[in-house]
């Protein structure tokens, strides 16, 4: 930890608290810890279920569709996963969102922590800080391709603590020459630190995979699970009473989509979108909500209906979530988030705390 935090600076832990904590109770610990892996594998049975189905969801078509040589068929399912939490208004867990692509906060919440000094208040649940490194190489072989399509901090010090651990890691942005330079790296395996706008990458993804390389996370996990509509067909097979309600928007239905939820209780959100891009909570839109749905009905995206989840409130009127770390259906490790805005996105102005259990004196 302590050489992982020398290579870590004071800007790159400004969106991370260093004076608030998630606490959690032993069985709020137990409790959540066994709902996540109860999602984990509904989500991965239903995954490889649904990408091996003769006819693919509408939406997978869709959007998903110039790419459906990569999922189609699948067999890897998810790897890793973060699944962030809110609650309904009897305090039950429910999915804010199932982050299987990438999945962003392994190595950074066990900085948080440390800087936090988190070990005073309770005992930290962060990921072991050299977990995540430790699985890719497991998985991908000693040299690895880190490929991005935007700016990922957290991607420099996975490099650091592969090389730290004795293998080889590159940081590459997708493009022509980054995929000249993928090649030329040679490497044994690649790490996609994408979300699903990936998708909009077709041409080059299709010239790596002939790469033939072993990789994380699976296409299917990246373009299906990773896709917010995966949580509306989740919601028809819930078994865990964790999914809220949700359904794909309807292209042609002005009403049912009118009828599905009223206004107070829906958010809206874009499939494919990321960091709290593209997200319309009903109860605070001032302006013609039937006027609103039609735009998006009209728009070229697939986006949910979704019920209202509500997030905790701190004594000083902010809001917080709660987040899972997952590693083949196992619990790794908890972080959350805290912000001043509804939208609790590191990218949206939020702030990553500690998470720490907590025994009763």
């Amino acid at each position: 930890m302590n050489n992982l935090m020398s290579l870590v600076d004071d800007e790159f832990l400004k969106t991370e608290s260093r004076d608030t904590y998630f606490v959690l109770s032993p069985n709020q610990f137990e409790k959540l810890k066994q709902i996540s892996e109860a999602v984990f594998k509904l989500a991965n049975e239903t995954l490889l279920e649904i990408v091996n189905q003769n006819e693919a969801e509408s939406w997978m078509e869709s959007r998903y569709g110039v790419v459906k040589s990569l999922w189609k068929n699948g067999q890897t399912g998810m790897n890793l996963a973060r699944i962030d939490f809110a609650w309904d208004q009897q305090k039950n867990f429910k999915v804010l969102e199932l982050n299987a692509g990438s999945c962003s906060g392994w190595v950074i919440s066990s900085l948080t922590e440390k800087v936090a000094s988190a070990d005073k208040i309770g005992i930290p649940l962060a990921p072991p800080p050299t977990f995540y490194a430790n699985y890719v190489l497991n998985k991908l072989g000693p040299k690895i391709a880190i490929i991005i399509t935007e700016a990922v901090p957290e991607c420099d010090l996975v490099a650091n603590q592969i090389e730290s651990l004795g293998g080889e890691a590159k940081v590459i942005y997708l493009s022509e020459v980054g995929v000249q330079d993928i090649i030329d790296f040679a490497p044994t395996g690649l790490l996609w630190r994408c979300h699903a706008g990936l998708v909009d990458h077709s041409k080059l993804i299709l010239k790596l995979i002939n790469l033939k390389l072993p990789q994380i996370p699976s296409f299917e996990s990246m373009f299906i699970s990773a896709d917010k509509s995966f949580l509306a067909v989740l919601s028809d097979r819930d078994t865990t009473g964790a999914i809220p309600k949700t359904r794909a928007l309807l292209k042609n239905d002005l009403m049912k989509n009118l009828n599905f939820m009223e206004q107070h209780k829906a958010v809206l959100k874009a499939g494919d979108s990321s960091r709290g891009r593209e997200v319309v909570l009903g109860k605070n839109f001032k302006s013609s909500w039937e006027d609103k749905l039609r735009e998006i009905m009209n728009s070229n995206k697939e986006w949910i209906i979704q019920e209202l989840c509500y997030l905790q409130n701190t004594k000083d009127n902010r809001y917080e979530d709660i987040a899972v770390f997952l590693a083949d259906g196992i619990v790794q490790g908890f972080t959350s988030r805290i912000s001043a805005n509804e939208i609790v996105n590191i990218a949206q102005g939020g702030f990553g705390q500690s998470v720490v259990l907590k025994y009763d004196n």
